[in-house]
């Protein structure tokens, strides 16, 4: 005999618990390119989506204090919330992307300044010139020019360009007079008053 009995049990499975964020700092201390978009959050029972749904810039630290609140929420729509408070850095000096080269130069022919370039990751750049002269022999110094590129949270860079400043240029009298003259011999004028003026320093 093949006598049988047959039971059937139907399971409804709920989600009803929430996301759970991973572990995380309440209190943050992150360079500011390396904030993270989200904190990730798991689900006893599938994936959870995490969202940013406040974020305020605060004063307090070098770029301020970023506070945010983050909402995780499964496929089943149960949701959670995280809070977290990213104190923001910057120890990141500016780079310099672009400097005058080293040139010589006449000592007439000594260029203005150039315009350096120079990024930082997190904020704007001051750049400010400070021009020293370094003296080689009696016809040559060295002008060196340095930039110095600071953000906004003291972090700062230097940049160098040194001009060659020489002399070649010989001087030019001034008042000479002619090469052939005629004159009476008890007429003889005397020694013209010759000077000279040179592009780099004075002539006697």
């Amino acid at each position: 005999q093949n006598n049988s009995s047959t039971y059937t049990q139907t399971i409804h499975v709920q989600d009803t618990t929430a996301p759970t964020f991973d572990a995380y700092e309440f209190y943050a201390h992150i360079e500011c390119d390396q904030i993270p978009a989200i904190i990730p959050a798991s689900d006893n029972c599938g994936q959870a989506t995490v969202v940013v749904i406040e974020e305020t810039l605060n004063s307090g630290g070098c770029l301020g204090v970023l506070y945010r609140v983050y909402r995780a929420t499964d496929e089943c729509g149960n949701t959670s919330e995280a809070q977290q408070f990213i104190s923001i850095m910057d120890t990141t000096a500016p780079e310099f992307t672009f400097v005058p080269e080293a040139i010589t130069v006449e000592c007439s022919e000594i260029p203005a300044p150039g315009t350096p370039v120079a990024t930082d990751v997190c904020s704007n750049v001051t750049i400010t010139l400070e021009e020293t002269i370094v003296p080689v022999n009696d016809c040559i110094y060295e002008l060196v020019r340095t930039w110095t590129a600071t953000d906004v949270c003291g972090n700062a860079s230097e940049a160098i360009q040194v001009i060659t400043v020489e002399d070649t240029t010989a001087p030019t009298l001034v008042g000479v007079p002619a090469n052939v003259m005629q004159a009476v011999c008890d007429n003889i004028p005397g020694v013209a008053n010759v000077t000279a003026t040179d592009l780099c320093d004075e002539t006697p």
